[in-house]
């Protein structure tokens, strides 16, 4: 399927933005394209905004969750 395939290829990607990024509280940053991986779980308390071309590609990468605040917007900005 797309998704396992997606998943696969997104899961041998190395790192390329840092590890833990803003202590896994990613709300509002603007974030460029890349890898980023996270050993805790990823928090989107505000906004947050995406900012790269229609060819870029963002990949979140946790062994942790990842959970949004309601009324909190994911901005893709860019593309």
């Amino acid at each position: 399927s797309d998704m396992e395939t997606a998943y696969n290829d997104a899961s041998q990607r190395t790192n390329t933005r840092g590890y833990n990024v803003g202590g896994g509280d990613i709300g509002g940053m603007t974030l460029t394209p890349g890898v980023y991986t996270f050993f805790i779980d990823i928090q989107i308390n505000s906004d947050i905004t995406f900012r790269g071309g229609a060819d870029d590609v963002f990949i979140m990468q946790t062994t942790g969750t990842l959970s949004q605040s309601a009324s909190t917007k994911v901005i893709l900005l860019g593309g």
